[in-house]
């Protein structure tokens, strides 16, 4: 029992909210994203608002199926999301 908590806070300890990190921290938790990918999904979210579902990361220009499956295993969250009209 004492296990299974411990892992579980460590999951929610490396859990962060893909609406509200900045370009860098993404680039250090997600693998293969880089910098420029990272800056591109910022980019995108500051012009049409907060990720609310993860399909619409297929929006977001230079994102492979892949990468967004490594996001969300990566601990991203979407918390709070909210979509901006385009």
């Amino acid at each position: 029992m004492a296990q299974h908590q411990a892992r579980q806070q460590a999951q929610q300890q490396q859990q962060f909210n893909l609406n509200k990190v900045n370009a860098e921290e993404l680039s250090s938790r997600v693998r293969m994203i880089g910098k420029d990918r990272a800056e591109r999904l910022i980019k995108y979210r500051s012009e049409y608002g907060p990720f609310k579902d993860w399909r619409d990361l297929d929006n977001v220009p230079g994102l492979s199926k892949g990468l967004i499956e490594d996001i969300k295993n990566s601990g991203a969250t979407l918390d709070g999301g909210g979509r901006k009209e385009r």
